[in-house]
């Protein structure tokens, strides 16, 4: 996974409008962003995700529809309004196409959820960074297995073990407790192996605690397909302590309770190819030159000063209204002049970088683009080229549609069958 997450750290940067290039992180006294590729990427999914799925669900029996009816009712009227983890979910299905035009691709896992606000299925964003598909397998339909981590408490494990009927084994879970709570922290730092650019930005990177209730560590579970599927949980830092759950797949379908949101698939990598993937390079660039433009008006209203400090009194010099500066000779102190023609040509090359990453997007923006400033004849503001436009931002619209559905239809398939198996 190391290949795969080493540009990951700068596109979640860009989502949160924070600067990734090396001249606005580094060089530039200004750091401004105007956050283009993060925007079009929210604004796509408000256009294809408007509202929640509306589907029909069918008996395989043609004289059982009435079983068929009474699910419609259950999934519209009780799953969907209820499936609220996280938050609610058409927001989930929106953040799904967000995050796959992030990295690629966005993994989501189903489950019985039981708790004291709902008893059926529900589904979980599952944070790229705690999934590890199968190496060699390019599709969770063709892995034998996948792997989800989650960070929990020491105080989340007892609860657990304090149970008197669980699939848990309490004996090596009691053990796993002590080792955690005693001080026998792990060989890896979980807060920067684990943590996105977002949340380091969010928490300013501070740690958790290693030590005591509050202690944190890993648990990964193992999904494995076919019908005699386990369900293995296991703490990767603490693997003294054995296998802490290994129960037969609950959901009795031999699924991988995992789907994939692809943003644009690719026949050699689960991963697919994200928008961000695509973009950065013109994110970066448009970020620099914008930096580096306020830099340079900066530089034409307060200049650097050349003064001959042989001929003026040096503490008299303060660049205020009103100053009187004490000087010999009357061209002691002179502006440094600048070549203006890079801040002059600021406006062209903006333009050709805006209208790169909007014709990537397939959309033509606000409109303000034309064949004249962007270099590209197929620019207008003609009806004509309007309607041209439409049906190009349609066209990406409907790939990403597209996606979200083949992703809807499997997810809703798993959701089904757990109901049916379980209530």
């Amino acid at each position: 996974m190391k290949p795969i997450q080493a540009g990951w750290s700068d596109r979640e940067r860009l989502l949160i409008a924070r600067n990734s290039d090396s001249y606005s992180t580094k060089t530039t006294r200004s750091h401004v962003t105007d956050s283009h590729i993060s925007t079009l990427a929210f604004e796509r999914q408000a256009r294809v995700a408007a509202q929640l799925p509306t589907g029909s669900i069918h008996s395989l029996s043609a004289k059982d529809e009435k079983s068929a009816f009474l699910m419609n009712l259950v999934m519209n009227k009780y799953i969907l309004p209820n499936a609220n983890s996280q938050m609610d979910a058409l927001s989930k299905l929106r953040l799904s196409g967000v995050y796959a035009s992030l990295y690629g691709a966005q993994p989501i896992l189903y489950d019985y959820r039981i708790d004291d606000e709902y008893i059926g299925p529900d589904f979980w964003l599952i944070p790229p960074r705690n999934f590890y598909p199968q190496p060699g397998k390019n599709s969770i339909r063709d892995s034998d297995w996948a792997m989800v981590s989650t960070i929990v408490s020491v105080s989340y494990l007892e609860a657990i073990a304090a149970r008197d009927n669980t699939s848990w084994d309490k004996d090596n879970l009691k053990s796993l407790i002590e080792m955690a709570k005693t001080g026998r922290v792990p060989g890896r730092d979980i807060d920067s192996s684990k943590k996105s650019a977002i949340e380091n930005a969010r928490t300013s990177g501070r740690p958790a605690a290693d030590h005591g209730p509050a202690a944190r560590l890993e648990l990964c579970t193992k999904y494995e397909k076919g019908d005699k599927g386990r369900w293995i949980t296991f703490a990767p830092d603490y693997h003294e302590a054995g296998v802490l759950r290994d129960i037969t797949n609950p959901h009795k379908n031999g699924r991988i309770p995992i789907v994939m949101r692809q943003c644009f698939p690719l026949i050699d990598s689960i991963w697919g190819l994200g928008d961000f993937e695509r973009g950065i390079t013109l994110q970066k660039a448009k970020d620099s030159l914008l930096n580096l433009y306020l830099d340079g008006v900066k530089l034409a209203i307060f200049p650097p000063l050349k003064i001959d400090v042989a001929n003026v009194t040096y503490s008299s010099i303060v660049n205020q209204p009103g100053a009187r500066w004490l000087m010999k000779d009357p061209n002691a102190v002179t502006p440094f002049e600048s070549n203006p023609q890079a801040l002059q040509s600021f406006q062209g090359t903006w333009q050709q970088l805006d209208t790169m990453l909007l014709n990537q997007f397939g959309t033509q923006g606000d409109m303000s683009a034309n064949k004249e400033n962007s270099g590209n004849p197929a620019f207008g503001k003609t009806p004509a080229a309007i309607e041209q436009f439409k049906d190009k931002e349609g066209a990406r619209d409907n790939w990403d549609r597209f996606q979200l559905e083949r992703c809807i239809e499997d997810l809703m398939e798993g959701m089904i069958n757990l109901l049916a198996e379980n209530q």
